[in-house]
């Protein structure tokens, strides 16, 4: 099992009997979901925005989403549901098992647009996928100029800009001499950073 990116942690008084999950994240609840034990089973609900404990974006690639839990003292059920990463939507209705009944899983990439908010910063960016023109909209209460950086899935840069708070008001950043795929849109003010993911097809 991978490192944990969020997490639902609804255990106070049988949390140590959740085996797997404490071993795999040694009981951090960094951006986790907590509460006390519940009395009885219910449905539930997570959503992850595909970033890790640092704030940055994961790469593509395959993830599970795992479900444990234990309604007495000692080690219960544990379930995962299998999804990939991508600029694709991914949807899947799990067949139901003894302990986990209707469950769904539903990835969706982006939208016709994107707010990504990070202590006092936040960026807006759309359409999500794009062609020609990306509309980006910051709003940060820092000052300085802002380093604006297009760069592709293997780290390279592809475009820089250094443009002002005002300037990204709602900045039409130019696409023609990106290709097509997947990319992560960084601002940087101040040595503080915000990402994005963005399709440009």
């Amino acid at each position: 099992m991978a490192k944990h990116y969020d997490e639902k942690v609804m255990a106070v008084d049988r949390k140590q009997y959740l085996y797997t999950w404490n071993v795999q994240s040694g009981g951090d609840e960094t951006d986790a979901t907590t509460g006390e034990t519940l009395l009885a089973h219910q449905a539930h609900t997570i959503t992850w925005n595909c970033q890790n404990l640092s704030n940055e974006l994961v790469p593509d690639g395959d993830y599970k989403i795992w479900i444990e839990f234990t309604d007495q003292h000692a080690q219960g059920p544990i379930h995962s549901v299998g999804f990939t990463v991508s600029s694709s939507t991914f949807n899947v209705d799990p067949a139901d098992q003894t302990y986990f009944k209707d469950m769904s899983l539903d990835y969706d990439p982006v939208g016709t647009g994107f707010e990504n908010i990070i202590g006092n910063q936040s960026l807006s960016v759309f359409p999500n996928p794009a062609r020609e023109v990306l509309h980006i909209q910051f709003q940060s209460e820092e000052n300085g100029p802002v380093d604006v950086q297009l760069i592709d899935l293997l780290g390279r840069v592809i475009m820089q800009k250094q443009l002002t708070k005002s300037d990204l008001g709602n900045y039409q950043l130019q696409l023609s001499n990106a290709a097509k795929g997947t990319y992560i849109l960084k601002l940087t003010v101040n040595q503080k950073e915000i990402k994005q993911k963005v399709v440009i097809q």
